[in-house]
């Protein structure tokens, strides 16, 4: 086994231990998945679903993995809008998992940290912001271990948001700030497209877009 697999399975272990803490704590809500409010977490689903909508310009019937996805809040936004969509879920955590397979039977949700099916386009929102190391390069080592390994199983699209400075990239309070330059242009030596966006609705985040 590879460094970087190990490092990936050893990190995604004490994820799964701190959010089994906190949805103790706080249960299926922001809180226990370390988002400040409800608010914040749609803000970010709404930057995400513009770039959704404009990536996958035709009306057509599209597949979307979402990977650590909680309690499958962005299924329930996704559910209020009037858009033809398949969604599937995944989570490293399984007690996620077996909630969103109660609450959301129709749907398709497994324990993975990518999509286990191909899909269209690959969402991921806040899954990388919480740090469960103080080592910048192996943290930054591991969100695009799981990005690349995440666009493979995708066939038009990802779309993921981290928190940005315009500082070196730091870890601060196990919340980490990714320089935005140096995030682009390591996204741009690893793959041919990728497109970038800032909001002042969700102005503490940078997303980008990769594709195909």
């Amino acid at each position: 086994m590879s460094m970087i697999k190990f490092k990936n399975i050893y990190f995604n272990s004490l994820l799964n231990q701190t959010y089994n803490k906190n949805l103790k704590k706080y249960g299926f809500t922001p809180y226990g998945l370390f988002w400040t409010s409800k608010k914040s977490q749609y803000s970010r689903f709404d930057i995400i679903y513009q770039l959704l909508k404009k990536t996958i310009k035709n009306n057509i019937k599209i597949e979307i993995a979402d990977i650590g996805c909680g309690y499958a809040s962005f299924l329930n936004f996704l559910n209020h809008k009037k858009d033809d969509f398949t969604y599937s879920g995944y989570d490293i955590n399984e007690k996620l998992i077996d909630y969103c397979k109660k609450k959301y039977p129709s749907n398709y949700f497994d324990c993975s940290y990518f999509p286990k099916r191909m899909t269209d386009v690959t969402i991921i929102s806040g899954t990388y912001n919480y740090a469960v190391t103080d080592n910048l390069e192996n943290w930054e080592n591991y969100i695009f271990f799981n990005i690349k390994k995440c666009f493979s199983q995708s066939r038009k699209a990802l779309i993921f948001n981290l928190q940005y400075t315009k500082k070196n990239s730091y870890i601060q309070n196990k919340i980490y700030y990714a320089n935005f330059q140096l995030t682009l242009s390591r996204l741009r030596e690893e793959f041919e497209k990728v497109t970038f966006f800032h909001s002042i609705k969700s102005i503490r985040d940078i997303y980008f877009t990769i594709l195909r």
